[in-house]
């Protein structure tokens, strides 16, 4: 059975260019860049600013902010790589 996330977000295949995806964990959050007053433009039409606030909010529902790195990591797996001296960080989950 389908959830009610899957239903909108299959009706509304527009909104899945927002959801950030952490190429080595595989996490997923909605990019940061929706929380900014000019997202999505500044539209004044009643339907466009309905359209970018229902985005938003169903953003924000299910998912958390995830910035990704240049190489599409999450912080969590983006932790800076020493190799002079390695050992075990566990808030980083490896080897640094």
């Amino acid at each position: 059975m389908r959830s009610r996330k899957d239903h909108w977000f299959e009706m509304n295949p527009y909104a899945q260019r927002f959801i950030n995806t952490c190429a080595v964990c595989g996490a997923q959050g909605y990019a940061p860049q929706i929380d900014d007053a000019d997202f999505a433009g500044n539209e004044s039409t009643v339907f466009h600013r309905f359209s970018r606030e229902k985005l938003q909010a169903m953003l924000r529902k299910y998912y958390q902010p995830m910035v990704l790195d240049e190489a599409g990591r999450c912080e969590d797996c983006a932790c800076p790589v020493d190799a002079a001296e390695p050992k075990i960080a566990p808030d980083c989950g490896g080897i640094t």
